[in-house]
Order: C-alpha cells, then structure tokens, then sequence
C-alpha cells in the first residue's frame, strides 16, 4: 500500500497520553515514514495548555493546541494565560476551586465555537487519528463528538494506561455514554486481556481487542526511550542498595499509614537508599511530608525512567510502570501486603511478592542476593504486557494492523 499521502494525529488530553503513545508515534514516524503531529484538545475540567512532552521536540513532532485555532486572538491570549496563571498555579484554592468555576464558563462558550470546529476538522481531513478512551465518554471534550461522528476521519481508538487491578472499583458496571452515531460498535485496541474485559463488561457498543501496552513495547524501551532522556542524572551514585518505590495513588486500595511505615522502615535500613517516585498522574506527597522519613528521597521532579535505571531494586504497590523495570531486568518486589485489592501482580513469583506476615528486610535481602527467576518474569511480560508477541515489539504489529485496515 502507498502510505506516501497518509498523515497521523494523535488527539490528546494529558501528558500521559502523550507518555503512552510516543512510542507508536515513532513507529509510524520511522518506520513509515508517516508525517506525525499531535492534538492536545479541551476537557470539561482542562484546557490542554498543560499538556506537553521533552521527546516531542526532539523526535520533531509538532504540537497543535485546539484552542489555538481560534480566530480571535485576544480569546486564545486570555485561555492561554488562564491556564497558566490559574489552572497551573501551585496555590491548590486557585488551580482546584477557582480554576473549576472559571474554566466552566470558558469551555461552555469555547464549545460553540465554529473557528475551533472548523479548524480541528481541517486539520484532521484525511488524516488516521489516534485517540484514547476518551471516545466512550464523549460528553468530556466538545471535540471528542466532532470527530467520531465523522465517518471520513480513519478512527483509531487505544484505551488509556493499562488497568493492572481485578477488583477495583472499574469493575463496576458504568451507565454507557457511546457516539451512537458512529455505529452499533466501536473498537477500542486494549494492552491486555483484562482491559479488554472491564471495557466489554463496562459499556455496550463496544469491542474490545488486545493488542499489547504500546507504552512498554521492548523496542522503545531498551534502544530509543534512553536516547532521548540524554545524559542528565539528578539522582547521585551510591554504593549501597539503592530501592526505587514507584508509588500507586492512595486510593487504589493503599492504607497511607502502612505505606510510610514500611518506606521508613527501608529507610532506616543500613546501607540501602530508597527514592520515592509520586504516581505520574497528579500525585503528592505534600501532605504525607510529616510521616515520611528524612532519609527517603522524594523524587517527584526526576523522571521514572531514570529512577529505574539508578536502582537496584524496584518496589511497587501496583503501578503498570514496573513494566519498564521488568523489561530492564531490574529486581522487582510487589507489596502486596499493602494492597487491598486483587491485582495481576499476585501472579508473580513468590520471592517477588511481600505478603502480609513476611519479615521485610528478609525479603529485601532475598531479591539483593538470591536467585531471580527472569524467566518467569518474562512470561508475566509476555502473557501481561506484550500480548505474546515474541520480540515485544508491540508498536510495530499494531502500526502493521492499522495500515493493513487501511489498505481494505
């Protein structure tokens, strides 16, 4: 097939989209040789002018904000410095309260506006859109509707992040919110058979197809992903055993006592730094700051990836990046004795899980010197994050796949 005419957006809303599907973009860049860009548009609760990533520039990726589009200047001045000085303050009563009630009134009278409709679709005419969950919840973006509605936009939809828990409360059945417009189906590209499940359980009108976690394809993160971070280190060396703790959201079934308890217990240990890295998403340790031990590094401003490279050990309560761990070969330990809810890391080897009852600083001292059974952990790999796909390379079967439909 000549894909010579063919150019690809992404449509997204937050920086972890962009962190979940930079890798696919350089796929169909590189690869294909596919003109690539990226949309950041409006949600009822953001104006995406928060949404940018350090590798866009360097893989030359251009960046559009829907907002942009506008025709009169002043509007785009005034959402533009809004965001920043409102909805990006560190002051939480201006970025929480006063953000939600203005930003309301902004994106009721953006949402009318034929110069951000008529732009958007310009610059999505024959164009493969890549976009996320967002589709099964159109009322969330006045965008999201204008573009799955429009049968002549080759659509694409890949679910956000991975769900690595079997109980939590997306188990729930929602109430469905489908563009019933676009069909009696829509396809939603998942990374594991377990999103695939909540997904078809959760709404109507959907199919569900398993494809792998893009984010974590291997090729990405063992050959181009450390390129591109470049030789800034913020994390200095250390002899001793150094622990990375990439941190769940307390809400996903943590109790924050248990939590600080045991990474000060790690931090008192002899001859062992531990780092503690916020969950990507909104985390903070602001108000945790009183319970942590003065010891433990909170790292918050350095990126996951260089944690994982700096440590010898990664500890974790449920958070799908251990996935970029596990395909370094780093030593992982799930705390599941922290976890109240049932995950897919209950399938790892025991001397990789810390259960209610285990001594900690014997497992700790189990995963620094025992054997480590890298063989199990790739089939958690295999079976878990790359959908059995030999070599891992997750991006290139689905680039594969779109074109293949394309080409029908």
């Amino acid at each position: 097939m000549d894909t010579s005419f063919v150019k690809v957006i992404l449509v997204t809303r937050s920086y972890n989209d962009l962190d979940c599907r930079l890798p696919l973009l350089r796929e169909f860049s590189s690869r294909w040789g596919l003109p690539v860009s990226v949309l950041v548009i409006p949600t009822i609760s953001s104006s995406g002018y928060r949404v940018t990533h350090p590798f866009l520039s360097q893989m030359k990726i251009p960046c559009v904000y829907a907002i942009d589009l506008l025709r009169m200047k002043w509007v785009r001045y005034v959402c533009f410095w809004t965001s920043r000085l409102v909805e990006q303050s560190p002051v939480p009563v201006l970025s929480y309260r006063v953000w939600t009630w203005l930003w309301r009134k902004i994106y009721d009278r953006l949402s009318n506006s034929s110069s951000i409709s008529s732009g958007v679709l310009h610059l999505t005419s024959d164009a493969l859109l890549i976009i996320d969950d967002i589709i099964t919840t159109p009322s969330r973006s006045f965008i999201v509707p204008l573009l799955a509605n429009n049968y002549f936009r080759k659509l694409f939809c890949l679910s956000h992040g991975q769900n690595t828990y079997l109980n939590l409360w997306h188990d729930k059945p929602r109430s469905p919110q489908l563009v019933a417009e676009r069909g009696p189906t829509i396809t939603i590209y998942t990374p594991s058979d377990n999103d695939s499940r909540i997904f078809e359980s959760n709404y109507k009108g959907v199919r569900a197809v398993t494809i792998g976690n893009t984010r974590f394809d291997r090729d990405w993160i063992l050959n181009y992903q450390e390129k591109l971070l470049g030789p800034e280190k913020k994390l200095l060396p250390y002899r001793g055993t150094k622990i990375g703790f990439m941190m769940s959201k307390m809400e996903y079934g943590l109790n924050p006592a248990g939590v600080f308890e045991l990474i000060n217990k790690l931090a008192s240990r002899e001859n062992t730094k531990i780092v503690l890295k916020p969950h990507t998403r909104g985390m903070s340790l602001r108000r945790y700051t009183n319970l942590i031990n003065g010891k433990a590094i909170i790292a918050d401003d350095v990126s996951s990836s260089e944690i994982i490279n700096w440590s010898d050990i990664i500890i974790f309560t449920g958070s799908s990046i251990v996935f970029e761990a596990m395909i370094k070969r780093k030593r992982v330990l799930f705390l599941a004795a922290l976890q109240k809810y049932q995950t897919i890391f209950d399938e790892l080897p025991t001397t990789a899980v810390f259960k209610a009852g285990d001594d900690l600083d014997a497992a700790i001292s189990i995963i620094e010197h025992g054997a480590y059974d890298y063989g199990a952990i790739d089939e958690f790999l295999a079976s878990h994050t790359h959908n059995h796909i030999s070599d891992g390379r997750v991006c290139a079967v689905f680039a594969e796949r779109v074109i293949s439909v394309l080409a029908n």
